[in-house]
Formats: structure tokens, C-alpha cells, sequence
């Protein structure tokens, strides 16, 4: 399962939030502010929390989530990379489903980042399983490998 850190910001999901991706394909986005609450909590009562508490995204499709990327540029955004080889793109204030979805490989995507680039407003830099390094631009849909 894969996991990404957000911090700083000037609204909820900019002032600090964990994403956690599960085995079935659900992500969840954790406030900081209350995992720092919970120190010292009972863990099963933090669980059943953090599952009210959070904001659920979910592929329904049952892929065990491998890595998440925060956009740099606007954090309103989170790519997920899953066993089915797709990458998604979610909006957190709109986590009904994903704005985005695109298969990049055969094989799994094992990790991602969201990095900065000059004029074309962002990449997201993918790795796969089978070896492969690709870059996907989301203002024009282009993925280079």
C-alpha cells in the first residue's frame, strides 16, 4: 500500500493531511491534526476514527493502491498508481471518482512524483515494475517514456 505526505496550505486539505492506499483500492485522506490527537489512543478506536474522519477516495475496482503523489503545483489534487498498471488523478474536493484515469503499463506502478516544470504546469514522473521511468503531463494528457 502506498502512502504520500501534504503539508502547509490555507485550506483543510492544504494544512497538513496523510494519504493512506489500502490493499482494496480505497485511499484514505487523514487531517494531521488528528492523528496528532490520537497519540496514545487506543489503535482499534484511532482505526474506526480515521474512518469516519477521513475523506475516502475509491477506484471500486478492488487494485491494491502501490503509490500516491500529491500535485506540487495545487494541492486539491492526488495521483494513485495501482497492481493494474493505471495511474489516477483525484480531486479531494470532489472524491466521488477519479477525474482522471490512464494505463501506463502492463505491469504495476510502483512509484510516482509530482514535480514542477516551467510553462507546462507539472509533471507526474512514473516508475513501473517492469523497469520503465515515463513523465505524464496532465495539461496535455502526453506520457513520454
Amino acid at each position: 500500500a502506498g502512502a504520500g505526505w501534504e503539508e502547509g496550505g490555507d485550506t483543510w486539505y492544504q494544512e497538513g493531511s496523510l494519504a493512506i492506499g489500502h490493499t482494496s483500492g480505497v485511499i484514505f485522506i487523514v487531517p494531521l491534526g488528528f492523528l496528532a490527537r490520537a497519540e496514545g489512543a487506543d489503535p482499534e478506536e484511532v482505526q474506526r476514527r480515521v474512518v469516519e474522519q477521513s475523506v475516502v477516495l475509491d477506484a471500486s475496482d478492488g487494485c491494491c493502491v502501490c503509490s500516491l503523489a500529491w500535485c506540487s503545483p495545487d494541492h486539491r489534487y492526488i495521483t494513485s498508481g495501482a497492481i493494474d498498471g493505471k495511474l489516477r488523478v483525484w480531486d479531494v474536493l470532489q472524491p466521488l471518482w477519479p477525474i482522471f484515469i490512464r494505463s501506463v503499463t502492463r505491469g504495476w506502478i510502483t512509484e510516482m512524483f509530482w514535480f514542477n516544470t516551467m510553462g507546462y504546469g507539472g509533471a507526474v514522473v512514473v516508475c513501473t515494475s517492469d523497469g520503465r521511468i515515463g513523465a505524464w503531463f496532465p495539461r496535455t494528457a502526453y506520457l513520454t517514456w
